[in-house]
């Protein structure tokens, strides 16, 4: 097995073990305190690791940046309190169909171009327009 195929199963074992870590999180926190502390510790490590050069960030880049963590944030607020309600398992195996499901959903989505890759990327599916 390579280094990549190693790794890879390591990221996917570290995320699949987010799950029951969040949720035995949740007993001692609402979702929404913990995802406020939660990206409260990123915005600081972010700060001291890249505050320098936070100064030479073009205005309307930061600003796209914030609207996006945002989003980020309220994904993540949405997933915490599903969490709360239902088993780590359920959890994780939606927020997984979510990989084959977005290419799926490049239909929705105008003036978008599918490409060679989406069809792999979907499980197999390889329909074009």
């Amino acid at each position: 097995m390579t280094a990549a195929y190693l790794i890879l199963f390591a990221l996917t074992a570290v995320w699949g073990l987010t799950f029951p870590l969040v949720q035995a999180a949740l007993a001692s926190a609402s979702p929404l305190v913990f995802v406020t502390l939660r990206f409260a510790l990123a915005a600081g490590l972010f700060a001291l690791l890249v505050w320098p050069r936070a100064f030479r960030l073009q205005r309307d880049f930061a600003w796209k940046g914030l609207v996006l963590g945002l989003f980020l944030c309220g994904g993540y607020a949405f997933q915490t309190i599903g969490l709360a309600h239902t088993t780590a398992a359920r959890s994780g195996f939606l927020t997984g169909t979510l990989v084959p499901m977005t290419p799926l959903m490049d239909r929705r989505v105008p003036r978008l171009r599918r490409n060679r890759y989406h069809g792999p990327a979907a499980g197999g599916r390889t329909e074009s327009r």
